[in-house]
């Protein structure tokens, strides 16, 4: 069955395209047919354009979002830290882009420095190296501290302590710190995430290799 459409004076009305029938003589509904696909099409490309636009915006989006999130260090780095004098970490941070030197202090002879990122979210990441223990032969065992305020950071250098394959000896906690001990014949590594997700830390030291557990 054919539909009509009726029009009245003054009376509002909804168009709809599936409701028109249009006769080869009818102009007024072919010149309103027009229009309306006209309005159509001018939506549609609208959405298009908009769309192209998110489209195009969302990796520059994303990056962003990953950069305010970003570790600007890995748990490896503060393993080939603990091997190097203050000078050659000092050498390999600069070459890095990613932090700058803070200050230095001198702890009983000896000079403590300190690093903090520059990237992504600055100052919420800290290095510090120089701290050793001397042993009887002349050898040096070397410490190196990592501190974020971001505890996703600290919780990547959970991740990350794992698959390096170091041995989980403790996981606990005090009152304030979720505590994890991770343990190999060449580090011990204690890295402690606090309850409340404020901050963290890791603690790698070099390890007297005696050759036996």
């Amino acid at each position: 069955m054919r539909r009509k459409l009726i029009i009245r004076e003054n009376e509002p009305q909804v168009l709809s395209l599936k409701s028109v029938v249009i006769s080869p003589g009818n102009k007024g509904l072919k010149t309103l047919d027009l229009r309306l696909r006209t309005v159509i099409f001018d939506i549609e490309q609208t959405i298009t354009v908009v769309m192209k636009k998110y489209l195009l915006m969302l990796p520059a989006m994303l990056l962003a979002s990953l950069s305010i999130h970003a570790q600007t260090t890995k748990f490896t780095d503060l393993i080939y830290y603990a091997s190097l004098k203050n000078s050659d970490v000092y050498d390999n941070i600069m070459q890095s882009n990613y932090f700058r030197q803070d200050y230095s202090i001198d702890v009983n002879g000896h000079e403590v420095e300190y690093f903090k990122n520059i990237t992504g979210k600055p100052n919420t990441e800290k290095i510090e190296v120089g701290n050793y223990t001397k042993l009887y032969n002349g050898d040096i065992l070397r410490t190196v501290h990592y501190t974020s305020t971001d505890p996703q950071h600290i919780i990547n250098m959970i991740a990350q302590a794992k698959r390096f394959g170091l041995d989980l000896k403790f996981q606990g906690a005090d009152e304030s710190n979720n505590i994890y001990i991770y343990d190999n014949s060449f580090y011990a590594v204690s890295i402690y995430l606090r309850r409340d997700q404020t901050s963290g830390m890791v603690e790698i030291k070099q390890k007297e290799y005696l050759g036996i557990e």
